[in-house]
């Protein structure tokens, strides 16, 4: 059997033993708590991570239908500028027709115009001849009447 000694000197080789085994027991509890905490943060990122994955979804989503309206209109932009450069070539020959057809008729409408023009009497000239054709009328009407006066006389 052991004596007091023995249990003495057992125990004073058991006390750091069970000193470090509390101080292992505190750490772990602190590494216990800190695992904890880190879970719980870890969890709480999770959670936020998964929140924003799915707005980037929603945004990447956003983003190609924007892409496919940008590629709509790109291909509008490039009808309508196609449109635009046959007009320009449609502009160029109705241009080219005034030039070279519809303007020296015009021309030559004008000078036969203006050759007619010329060949009218002067609207003067035209009041005065309408004035003396009056006092013509006039004069024949009253030479007319003279004469019916004479021969009713005879």
């Amino acid at each position: 059997m052991l004596d007091k000694a023995d249990l003495e000197q057992i125990k004073g080789l058991l006390e750091p033993i069970v000193t470090a085994q509390e101080a292992q027991g505190r750490t772990q509890e602190e590494h216990s708590k800190t695992l904890a905490e880190h879970s719980k943060t870890l969890a709480e990122h999770s959670k936020l991570l998964a929140e924003h994955s799915k707005k980037l979804d929603d945004h990447s989503k956003k983003l190609d239908d924007h892409s496919k309206k940008l590629d709509d209109h790109s291909k509008k932009l490039d009808d309508h500028g196609k449109k635009l450069d046959d007009h320009g070539s449609e502009i160029v020959k109705i241009n080219i027709t005034l030039e070279n057809r519809i303007i020296p008729m015009m021309n030559l409408l004008m000078e036969g115009q203006q050759a007619i023009i010329d060949r009218l009497i002067p609207v003067s000239r035209v009041e005065k001849i309408e004035e003396d054709v009056t006092v013509l009328k006039v004069a024949v009407r009253q030479l007319n009447d003279d004469v019916q006066k004479l021969k009713r006389a005879q």
